[in-house]
């Protein structure tokens, strides 16, 4: 099962309305180190900084895509954190409508909201995304040399935050391995819809992809907490997310590439003890919860630390607070069985697509580690993505579907690959999906 995906984004709008209250700044949230250090966004003295300002904009964000849901046909084309000026801006087409203000409006409270103008809206740019990657339209598009991008070239869209239009990746060939590379290009092109509206595109065509097959003692033993090891029906390994509730009853997430409803699930160990089975899974969202049936409840923690096969810090975890989606620019934590703990990823997008054997996934969450260094992989499907609170413990943000980018393992790490990108389904989504009622 190969999955070949690589990205860009291509961002820029021009200043729109304001809807400010109070935008002081807080500093209360402890301090957190990521474990490879990036450059902090400019005007911060510290990512503990970093990390409250981001909590509060992350609601504001969060509130808004809330409130746009219900407004139908609205010329909403995304929203994103702006570290640098400590605000939320949203891109929208037209004129927002009374009722868009008011959302605006009661979503700014420590810091403003303000609205930049766009070319395109979601609603009309995701079904674009959709067509693209579920029929042989792609055929259509050219690179900026006049290269057609074929149906046999592997691909994934993006729909842009800023609504600029759309974003695809592709690479050159058919059957590919994991490791092949192909001559970087980019240019912009355009894609003719069913209904003949034109998109605009950016297109990289890149190299470098990982085939995202299923990506501590602790971790290994003990699957009722997340971040461990788990062993599917189709005998890959791949990681707990989040013990969730659903209609009273616990269960623990996972990715649904790793196991449909009904598949069994295993320990990781030479016997293959069996551990429980899927009860529920989505597609779309690359999303899948299993019962345990050793008596054990999912518990309300993620393990942290090094990978299942090192022992340093295995017995440490966070305890699990609270649920939510990322921001667009927003910095979160990925964590799995067989890569361990990973910070300074940047969420890149909201809205990204691949497909996966025939089925059009997303929109998930993407997130690249700006230090280049490892943000998952390859049995870490299904492992927990967060980001700390300004209390003692951790917000459940996704669960990870994939990665992208293929980049060296830290020294001591089995995995058959890492990446520095990774696309997940935020939490928020997976609840709303699945009818959970909590994490």
């Amino acid at each position: 099962m190969k999955r070949i995906l690589l990205s860009a984004v291509c961002v820029g709008a021009s200043m729109g309305l304001v809807f400010s209250l109070n935008t002081s700044a807080s500093s209360a949230e402890r301090a957190v180190t990521p474990n490879r250090m990036a450059a902090m966004p400019q005007g911060y003295e510290s990512w503990k900084e970093v990390y409250s300002v981001q909590e509060f904009l992350t609601k504001q964000v969060n509130q808004i895509e809330d409130g746009v849901a219900h407004l139908g046909n609205s010329g909403y084309s995304g929203a994103k954190i702006n570290f640098e000026k400590r605000e939320v801006d949203v891109y929208w087409k037209g004129k927002p409508s009374s009722a868009a203000r008011m959302i605006f409006d009661n979503a700014a409270g420590r810091y403003p909201i303000v609205v930049r103008s766009s070319e395109y809206s979601r609603k009309e740019l995701t079904p674009v995304a959709k067509e693209f990657l579920s029929t042989t339209k792609n055929s259509r598009l050219k690179l900026a040399d006049g290269t057609s991008i074929t149906e046999q070239e592997a691909a994934f869209v993006s729909v842009n935050e800023d609504g600029s239009g759309i974003t695809v990746g592709v690479l050159k060939g058919k059957g590919l391995q994991k490791t092949q590379s192909a001559a970087s290009r980019s240019g912009r092109g355009a894609l003719i819809s069913e209904d003949g509206r034109t998109v605009d595109v950016d297109i990289t065509v890149e190299g470098n992809a990982d085939s995202a097959k299923p990506q501590n003692a602790s971790r290994y033993s003990t699957p009722s907490t997340g971040g461990a090891v788990i062993n599917m029906a189709s005998n890959d390994n791949c990681s707990t997310g989040f013990g969730v509730t659903q209609n009273g009853s616990r269960f623990m997430l996972t990715a649904r590439h790793c196991g449909a409803t009904g598949a069994a699930v295993y320990y990781a160990d030479p016997q293959r003890t069996p551990l429980g089975t899927v009860t529920n899974s989505n597609t779309a969202q690359d999303i899948a919860i299993f019962s345990i049936s050793n008596g054990s409840q999912p518990d309300r923690r993620k393990w942290t630390g090094t990978s299942f096969n090192q022992n340093s810090s295995n017995g440490a975890a966070h305890n699990v607070t609270g649920f939510g989606n990322p921001a667009v620019n927003g910095f979160v934590y990925t964590d799995g069985a067989y890569l361990g703990t990973s910070g300074s990823n940047q969420v890149q997008s909201s809205q990204y697509y691949y497909n996966l054997e025939g089925n059009v996934v997303g929109p998930l969450y993407l997130a690249s580690n700006t230090a280049g260094a490892p943000a998952s992989a390859s049995g870490n499907s299904g492992g927990p993505v967060y980001q700390y609170t300004s209390g003692s413990g951790i917000t459940a943000t996704g669960i990870i579907s994939g990665g992208s980018y293929i980049v060296p393992c830290p020294a001591g790490v089995i995995a058959s690959s890492c990446t520095s990108r990774v696309f997940f389904s935020g939490a928020s989504r997976t609840a709303e999906t699945l009818g959970l009622s909590g994490f």
